[in-house]
């Protein structure tokens, strides 16, 4: 259920790794007008928070192998 949860996360932030064009459009715009290069956002959370989300799903897939646990419908069941 937690592995669930943390795929459903990635695909929520996965459309808005993708600052490419938006960034383009400041810095274009920013040649005119410096006010808009305050707003580009140059970092990289939304990849990092599915980076850790990917590990958390990695730790908990290697946990519960080690435990035994079977997963039934994206549940894990101790078993």
């Amino acid at each position: 259920m937690e592995q669930a949860s943390a795929e459903n996360s990635i695909q929520q932030l996965a459309p808005q790794t993708n600052k490419k064009a938006y960034n383009t459009t400041m810095a274009l715009t920013g040649i005119l007008v410096i006010v808009p290069w305050f707003f580009m956002d140059l970092g990289n959370a939304e990849q990092t928070e599915i980076d850790a989300y990917q590990r958390r799903i990695d730790a908990l897939s290697r946990l519960s192998s080690e435990k035994g646990c079977k997963v039934v419908n994206g549940v894990m069941q101790s078993g």
